[in-house]
């Protein structure tokens, strides 16, 4: 805040910043040679279809050398992915393999044929993050404008729609329209209800999902598990102060009473008389959960 310093720090906790990606769904992709596999596509870009297989699925892999010039997967199944493997976690391999080798892709719900070397990407919207304000307002837009410039992006854009609301755009050759990544940050809780409603595919919290909120989006699989959680930053909560105020420290007690309300004036606490106006996150916001678990206990937010 504007005019202000932290002069002293009464409560630290180091909190995770959350993520939960909606899961990619499973299908069948039919290749160009007219053989099969079961995997799930994550993204389409650049002319290039980006896979996830399960390691189950796979009976043993080879990678590129001087000899071969791509990796291949062999699976279980007796079919052959040739591509990048890009990466393994959570028991999954991440390939990468051209666009032009994909004839189709069948999963339970629709059937799409794949034609051209980039196809569209929901018209520009690459994928959309909802949730924490911490993560939100200067984190999430500077990584994904990082990452637009680390795959090639010209020009990277960060524009405020509004309020809590930001969108960043990349465009790359060849590309008539610049790619999009949407990010809103009205607090924590609201990363949980744009999973639920499809309004977002990642979620971003300041806390970990409660198990209401899980049981909630359970049709997306078991969000308590560490397997859907990724950490990307750790943060602390400090309590400040103005530079001019003589209180040099305060009780983790009074801290209770001030932000319920008890306690109103810096004079009970050795300051000087006057009204001690309270300033905090709403209750969308995970840091003001964590807050209130650490601090408050049972009792509320002063309504002031």
């Amino acid at each position: 805040m504007k005019g202000y310093r932290r002069v002293f720090i009464l409560l630290f906790t180091v909190c995770a910043l959350l993520l939960w990606i909606s899961p990619a769904q499973g299908a069948t992709i039919e290749l160009s040679d007219g053989s099969t596999i079961e995997a799930s596509v994550y993204v389409i870009r650049d002319g290039y279809h980006y896979l996830k297989i399960a390691s189950a699925d796979v009976s043993r892999v080879k990678y590129a050398s001087r000899t071969v010039r791509h990796d291949v997967m062999f699976l279980r199944s007796g079919r052959e992915v040739e591509g990048k493997i890009t990466g393994f976690m959570d028991d999954y391999y991440y390939v990468q393999i051209p666009s032009s080798r994909v004839k189709s892709i069948m999963s339970e719900t629709r059937l799409t044929t794949v034609s051209g070397s980039r196809p569209d990407i929901r018209d520009g919207l690459l994928f959309r993050i909802h949730g924490s304000n911490t993560i939100g307002a200067k984190l999430a837009p500077a990584l994904v404008a990082a990452y637009f410039r680390s795959i090639g992006a010209g020009k990277v854009d960060i524009k405020d729609r509004k309020a809590e609301e930001v969108l960043v755009s990349g465009s790359f050759p060849g590309n008539s329209t610049p790619t999009e990544v949407e990010i809103q940050s009205y607090g924590s809780a609201t990363a949980f209800n744009g999973l639920e409603k499809r309004a977002c595919d990642i979620g971003a919290a300041s806390r970990r999902i409660t198990t209401d909120e899980a049981a909630r989006l359970s049709s997306l699989g078991d969000l308590m598990s560490a397997k859907n959680e990724h950490i990307l930053a750790i943060d602390g909560i400090a309590v400040i102060v103005h530079k001019n105020n003589p209180v040099f420290r305060i009780t983790k007690k009074e801290l209770q009473l001030i932000f319920s309300g008890e306690l109103t004036d810096w004079a009970r606490i050795g300051g000087r008389p006057g009204k001690i106006n309270l300033y905090a996150r709403d209750d969308k916001s995970g840091t003001y959960d964590t807050f209130k678990s650490l601090v408050l206990g049972k009792a509320k937010l002063a309504s002031s």
